[in-house]
This record gives structure tokens, C-alpha cells and sequence, in this order.
């Protein structure tokens, strides 16, 4: 055991009584009843004091009675006992007040709470007439609840001394008991089995002795009516010990956790059964708040265990939360792994019992940021190194943005770790007085290449901090130069102003930055851009599709609503040095619309974004369902790669073959002998209108202005004069005939009659 010895020395001064006010039920603690502090502090009265207490209860005693104040008896000398109370020297004479000082202080044992004693078993101090009986069993010992008092303890000496000798001994010997401290405890309602009972954890010793001296717990019901009586399953005795060391002599719970020997001078924590010696001071001044340190004599602390060392590492043992003291509150560690880190030991927490554990106000858990004594310098602990920060931003960045608890780790802890280099605030632009380059700081693991202002202004940001090439090297360089799309926390995004939006589906083709999450907590949120990324710059009305890595104006409001699925899409604002830092190839229309230019007659399909078709003639677009052809710019024409194919009515589109018939596609089976061309489409086919009908087997279409139908086999059009004609093509049965346009019709070759 080693422990502070403090001697002289005055570190403040012990606890005073705490004024008296009426109890409220509420406020009863089951766990912690009365504190050790108060239940065992011999001194809190004087012979006189108490006299002067016993006088002011009972000013004037009824005729015939002796009231306790004016009581006196012969008492008998007591030797020593082992298990801690002094030797007692008896008188001829000795009042009642002086016996209670006397046997308290053999004891150690508060006066105040063998007053309460007195009055909750026999209500003698409050008594203007009591009894002889009241007197022979004053304290209720030897009194069971099944039976009659045991003669061998009548008298009001015996009855204080043995009751004062009997919490000692529960004391001395607390794990043989039935109710122990620092665990739960089974604790019965009522003497009648059948009320059932109630687990409490018990927090101190003086607590398990009273429930080994008065065996219940008060119900609700007792507490609701804390001066009354409650239900068939109530119990009072240490309800009303509790209420009536309130009403006289105020909280239960004063007095501090933090004993002296006074012969020894050794400082120790008490907490449940078990004493913790206190090593140094710093370990005292962290648990201040459980109180300064009372004076005890050696006898006190032998009903005590005596347990590890004590440290600021203290943990609760109903939840097993491990925290910290520091700065008069604790601060939660989540691992023991961090734990480790700051010089401790899990297993070396000391249990403090849940009251004590209230009186330590909770903190900031501890974080990855601390300093070391006497310094202001701010380390970031991560992978086995302390890296400083060189700025409170810095830390705030890292931290996520919210401002973390940084507490004060032990030189010989933090010396265990090696000084990495010093880390910018992530998300800001750094560079070196020698050179030209400037980085965007990514977490704490790497930079990144601003390739322009531009980008920076996207970034948010509008300053550049020059640090010293060793800062700058220290973090390894990123393979790519930063871009406007970056992956955050698996997300891709459109990075604007400072916000991020995220993109449901990424069609940008501009090269994606991955960053960490630190960096992406201090760009904003923008809303999600559920279909293309649109943007516009400042002043202008011109919207630009990112597609492909570059930036294309769209030629048309209709085209962006067609790009974007048919509703109004979400349009970034992106700077026009941005835009204009990306490749324009030319402007971009909606898939599959009609374009010509003024210098040419051709008419061309768009085939997705960047290829175009040829269009043979206008049956052919109106048997796709393509809208009527648009005058557009030659560049935006030029933009789009020419396949050298024609469109034709029957294409390919995602690995399936469709007939165009009246601007709907139908699928057709392998077999079916149309005859025609087929044009393979790129993969934005799939905005054209398809039919889920099954494959055709056959093609029978006429025109909408006329009874004539036709039979397209071998890339003609036949003439079927007769139903019978119709039903025996068909291969016996009537077919589904299909109307059509007669641009449709009239632009495919004349095969004649069937």
C-alpha cells in the first residue's frame, strides 16, 4: 500500500453541516441513504452541543417523567474491540448526551445519527413522557421484527453502545453480511415475503449497514407521504432514518470521499468497501470534487479493503464506462485502446460508486487532440505519432468541424509517441515560399495540385497560407491535380462555391478527386443532382451539360428539359473561368432530335451526346417518333462524330431489333423477313418509346387516310388485295394491321401486289 502522507499539511478544510430542511420523498437514494462521510464522523457534535439539542426538543417534560434531555444512568466500562471501537470508561453517572458523545466517540460513529437512532426506533428524543420500556429497547437492538427484545441488551447504554458496536461490526466484516456495499443487492418491501422486493445497488458502507440493521426498502407508496403512512407493503424504518437526519441536521450526503489517516497521514478514496491510496497530489487535486479530506483514525479504515492505487482513471461499474479526471469533470474514453494510449490501464480504473460518480460533472469525451503540461502546443494522436497543428482551425478541421475536448496527457505518455510533422488546417490552400504550386490540403494525409484560381474559387476559398517546405513536403503529393468532382465518404459530387452536391449518377467524365472525410466535413451541402449536371456561370443565361469531361452549352430549354428525364433539372453556378477551363467542344441538343445546318440540306440524327446519323427521309424519323428537324450552329453540328451510317426505321438498341411503326418500336423476332436495314444506336436508345408487346412475326401496316394494306417483306412493301390474301401471309390467321403515318409508307419501295 502506498499512499500520500500529508502531515501537516493543509489542504482545505473538512465539510460543515449542511442546514436542515424538510424532506422530500424524492430525493431518498435506496443505494446511498447517508454517506460514510456523515454516518461515521464521530465529531460532528460535542457532549454540550448535544445536550443544548436534547434540551431544545423537549423545553419542558411532563410532570411524573424524565425526559432524555434530563436522564442519567451507571454505565460500564468497555474494552477495546477489534472491530474498532476504543476502550469506554464507565461512571457512576452519566447523562444521556454525554453517553451519545461518549459511545460515538469510542465508535466512531456520528452522535447525529445515533440521535436519529433513538428517535426512529423509540421517539425518545421528541418524547415529553416516555416510557421505561421506550428507554430498555432505545435503539431497537436485539429487537427482531418476529419476536420480542432480547433482555441481555435492556438499558439505554447497552441499547447505544451495542447498536454503536454493531454498525462497526457490519463495518469490520462487510462481505459476511447480508447487504454489501458496491454491488446489487435483493432488499425486501415489507417483513412479508409476499410484497415482493427490489434490487439496489448499494454505494456505501453505511447504507449496507443500515439495511442489515432494518432489512427494508420503502415502497413508493411510504415516500409519496413521507410523514404519514403509505400501503399494506410499506416499511418505514429507514425511510424515516433518512427523513429525520434531514429535518435536523440536513443532506445525508455532506462530507467528502477522501480520508486522512491521522496516524500515518495517509490520504485514500473511499469508495464502496474498498480504500484507494491516493499517491500524489495531482491525483488528489483531480478528485476534488469528491470532497477535501476528513481526518480518520487508522481504526476507521480497517473496515475498508484495500484496493489498487488510485488515478485520475476512474470507471463506473453500473454502465462500465472508463473516463478520465481532469479539470474537475471526466471525460468519457471509448476504447481501451485509447485508454492505452494516454499511459493507463483499463483494468487500473477505480470503481466510484454512482454518487460519486455524479458529483464529477461529464466533459468532452477525450478526443484525439491533447497537449502536454505547460505547453500550448496542440498534438493530433493518430497511428502510433503525435502530429502538432499548427492552427486552432486545424484542429476544428480534423475534429470534423465541431471544437473537441483537449485534454492534458502525462510527458511520459506522450513521449511514447514520436513528433510527426506539423499539420495545416485541411481544406485550405498552402504552398511554400520556394515554389509556385499550390496544395489543397486533404485531411492530414496528403495534398493535392491546385491546377488554377478557378478551381480554388469552386473550392471556397480565397486565400493561399505560406508554410515552410518542410510542412509542404510533409505531406505526400497526390497523383492527380485537383478537380470540381470528388468522391466524398464513397459519394461522388459537383464541387461549387464551397459545396458539395452529390451526383445520383455521375455523367460528367471529368476526372473524380477522392478526398477524406475531414476535408468533405468543411465543404457545405448542396442538393442532389438527380439526373446530368447542368451549370450556368454568373450573368449568363447559357446552360452547359458536363458530359465527357467538358463543358457543352445546350442549345435550347426544351433540349435541357429532355436531357434531364422531362422536369426542370438543379443548375449549379460554377465561375466562367471554371467553364472556361474545360473543354467546349460544341454545343449538345437532346439525344435523337433533328438537326441541320443553314450551309447544308442534310438532315442528321443525334445518336446519345456525341455521334450523328444520317436521316434518309422524313418516313423514317416519323416511323422512330422524332420530332421536326431544327436550324443549329455548324459547331454544335461538328461536335458530333459522323458514323457514315443512315438511319433506318428497323434499328438496334441494346442488343434488341425494333420496326419504327407511327413513332412507336416494336420488337421483331429474328425470322420476321421485313427486309430493311439495320441501324445500330448508342446507348441513349433508350429515351426512344418502346413497345413491351411480343417479338412480331410479320409486318401489316396502312396509312391513316386510306383502307389499303400492305404486307413489308424483303424490304418492299406488297399490296394484299383480299382478306383471304391478308389471313393466308399472316400463315392462316388474321394479323394486327398497324396504322401509319403515309410518309411511312409512301418512302418504302413499291413491291407491287402480293
Amino acid at each position: 500500500m502506498f499512499a500520500l502522507v500529508l502531515g501537516f499539511l493543509t489542504v482545505g478544510a473538512t465539510t460543515t453541516q449542511d442546514s436542515a430542511e424538510a424532506a422530500n420523498g424524492s430525493d431518498f437514494n435506496a443505494g446511498n441513504i447517508i454517506s460514510d462521510a456523515e454516518f461515521y464522523n464521530s465529531g460532528a457534535m460535542s457532549a454540550n452541543e448535544i445536550q443544548a439539542f436534547l434540551n431544545a426538543k423537549v423545553p419542558n417534560c411532563r410532570s411524573g417523567y424524565v425526559c432524555l434531555k434530563d436522564y442519567s444512568q451507571a454505565t460500564a466500562s468497555q474494552g477495546a474491540k477489534s472491530e474498532g471501537c476504543a476502550a469506554y470508561q464507565g461512571s457512576a453517572s452519566e447523562s444521556a448526551a454525554t453517553i451519545v458523545y461518549k459511545v460515538g466517540i469510542a465508535c466512531g460513529i456520528n452522535p447525529q445519527a445515533l440521535l436519529v437512532l433513538l428517535e426512529k426506533e423509540q421517539a425518545l428524543i421528541r418524547d415529553a413522557w416516555p416510557t421505561a420500556r421506550q428507554y430498555r429497547s432505545a435503539t431497537g437492538y436485539g429487537c427482531p421484527d418476529t419476536a420480542d427484545c432480547d433482555a441481555n441488551f435492556y438499558g439505554f447504554f447497552n441499547q447505544v453502545y451495542n447498536a454503536a458496536y454493531q454498525f462497526k461490526k457490519y463495518q469490520a466484516n462487510p462481505g459476511s453480511r447480508g447487504y454489501v456495499a458496491g454491488r446489487w443487492n435483493t432488499i425486501q418491501w415489507n417483513p412479508n415475503a409476499g410484497c415482493g422486493s427490489s434490487n439496489v445497488y448499494i454505494e456505501n458502507q453505511a447504507t449496507a449497514g443500515l439495511y442489515v440493521y432494518t432489512p427494508y426498502r420503502p415502497n413508493d407508496a411510504a415516500l409519496n407521504n413521507m410523514y404519514g403512512t403509505g400501503d399494506g407493503c410499506s416499511s418505514y424504518g429507514n425511510r424515516n432514518f433518512w427523513a429525520i437526519f434531514t429535518d435536523w441536521f440536513g443532506d445525508t450526503h455532506g462530507g467528502s470521499s477522501i480520508v486522512r489517516d491521522t496516524s500515518s497521514g495517509g490520504l485514500f478514496l473511499i469508495a464502496g468497501t474498498v480504500k484507494y491510496p491516493i499517491p500524489t497530489m495531482d491525483v488528489y487535486n483531480a478528485l476534488a470534487n469528491l470532497g477535501s479530506y476528513r481526518d480518520v483514525p487508522a481504526s476507521y479504515l480497517t473496515g475498508y479493503s484495500t484496493g489498487q492505487v488510485a488515478s485520475e482513471l476512474v470507471r463506473n461499474p453500473l454502465t462500465g464506462e472508463i473516463a478520465l479526471v481532469q479539470g474537475n469533470s471526466r471525460h468519457r474514453f471509448s476504447t481501451c485502446n485509447q485508454v492505452g494510449d494516454w499511459g493507463f490501464d483499463c483494468s487500473k480504473a477505480i470503481d466510484l460508486m454512482p454518487g460519486q460518480w455524479g458529483k464529477l460533472p461529464g466533459g468532452g469525451d477525450v478526443s484525439a487532440f491533447v497537449v502536454q503540461p505547460g505547453t500550448s502546443t496542440v498534438y493530433y494522436l493518430n497511428a502510433a505519432t503525435r502530429f502538432p497543428v499548427d492552427e486552432w482551425a486545424g484542429v476544428l478541421r480534423l475534429n470534423g468541424g465541431a471544437s473537441p475536448w483537449v485534454g492534458t496527457i502525462r510527458n511520459s505518455a506522450a513521449e511514447r509517441f514520436p513528433v510527426g510533422r506539423v499539420l495545416a488546417t485541411p481544406a485550405t490552400a498552402i504552398k511554400s515560399g520556394s515554389s509556385s504550386d499550390v496544395f489543397y490540403v486533404d485531411g492530414w494525409g496528403s495534398r493535392i495540385r491546385i491546377p488554377s484560381m478557378a478551381v480554388l474559387a469552386e473550392f471556397g476559398l480565397n486565400s493561399i497560407r505560406t508554410v515552410s517546405d518542410n510542412v509542404v513536403n510533409g505531406y505526400p503529393r497526390a497523383g492527380a491535380d485537383l478537380t470540381v468532382v470528388v468522391n466524398c465518404n464513397g459519394t461522388e459530387g459537383l464541387v461549387n462555391g464551397g459545396v458539395f452536391s452529390p451526383l445520383s449518377s455521375n455523367g460528367t467524365g471529368i476526372p473524380v478527386t477522392p478526398l477524406t472525410g475531414p476535408t468533405c466535413a468543411a465543404l457545405g451541402g448542396g442538393a442532389t443532382i438527380a439526373s446530368a449536371a447542368f451549370v450556368i456561370t454568373p450573368g449568363s443565361p447559357e446552360v452547359f451539360l458536363l458530359t465527357g469531361g467538358a463543358a457543352r452549352p445546350v442549345w435550347g430549354w426544351s433540349d435541357v428539359l429532355r436531357l434531364n428525364n422531362g422536369s426542370a433539372p438543379v443548375i449549379s453556378s460554377l465561375t466562367a473561368d471554371t467553364v472556361r477551363g474545360l473543354p467546349q467542344p460544341g454545343g449538345v441538343v437532346a439525344p435523337y432530335s433533328l438537326v441541320k445546318s443553314n450551309q447544308d440540306a442534310t438532315v442528321w440524327v443525334t445518336d446519345g451526346l456525341d455521334r450523328k446519323l444520317r436521316l434518309d427521309s422524313f418516313g423514317t424519323s416519323d416511323a422512330l417518333g422524332l420530332a421536326s428537324w431544327r436550324v443549329v450552329s455548324d459547331r454544335l453540328i461538328n461536335a458530333y462524330a459522323t458514323t457514315g451510317a443512315t438511319l433506318s426505321r428497323v434499328v438496334s438498341c441494346a442488343g434488341t431489333t425494333y420496326i419504327g411503326l407511327g413513332g412507336t418500336l416494336y420488337s421483331v423476332s429474328g425470322s420476321n423477313p421485313h427486309g430493311l436495314p439495320v441501324a445500330a444506336l448508342g446507348d441513349g436508345c433508350g429515351v426512344l418509346n418502346r413497345s413491351g408487346a411480343a417479338p412480331l412475326e410479320r409486318v401489316f401496316l396502312k396509312s391513316s387516310d386510306s383502307a389499303v394494306v400492305y404486307y413489308l417483306v424483303n424490304g418492299q412493301r406488297r399490296t394484299v388485295r383480299t382478306w383471304a390474301d391478308l389471313v393466308a401471309a399472316n400463315g392462316g390467321s388474321g394479323p394486327q394491321v398497324f396504322t401509319v403515318n403515309g410518309s411511312e409508307i409512301s418512302t418504302l419501295p413499291d413491291g407491287g401486289a402480293l
